[in-house]
This record gives structure tokens, sequence and C-alpha cells, in this order.
């Protein structure tokens, strides 16, 4: 199973022309923060002996995961 950022999803969700306002509101609803920084850790964990820090930053924020949470695992 491969995991998705909640910013991921909501985009995805936009992208169909889903109401913008709705969609964030129940994803906050379903998702709590710590729910990403959960797949945040198992996408970084995957990576870490992989790649460098600089390209692992690259991959995860082109999976929607947010700038500061990424800081706070590295």
């Amino acid at each position: 199973v491969e995991w998705k950022s909640k910013q991921y999803i909501a985009n995805k969700l936009i992208e169909r022309k889903e109401d913008s306002e709705l969609v964030n509101k129940c994803l906050d609803n379903i998702f709590s923060d710590q729910w990403d920084l959960d797949n945040l850790v198992l996408e970084y964990n995957k990576l870490k002996n992989k790649l460098e820090n600089k390209k692992i930053i690259e991959r995860l924020l082109r999976k929607w995961f947010k700038y500061d949470d990424i800081k706070k695992i590295l």
C-alpha cells in the first residue's frame, strides 16, 4: 500500500472539480497532523539509505509533504 499525504489527496479531489472548502474540512476531520507525519517518516525511511538529504527533500516535496515537517524529521 502506498500512502499519500493529506495535501496530495486534497489536490487530487480539487482537480476533479470538488469544492475545495468541503474537501479540506472533510480531510481535516478524517486525518490528523500525526497521520501525515507518520506517512512522512515511512517515506523517509524508504529513501534514507538510497539518496542524499537534498534528493530526499525533493522527492518528499513532490509527494506533497510539507517542508517544515520534512525538516523536522531530518
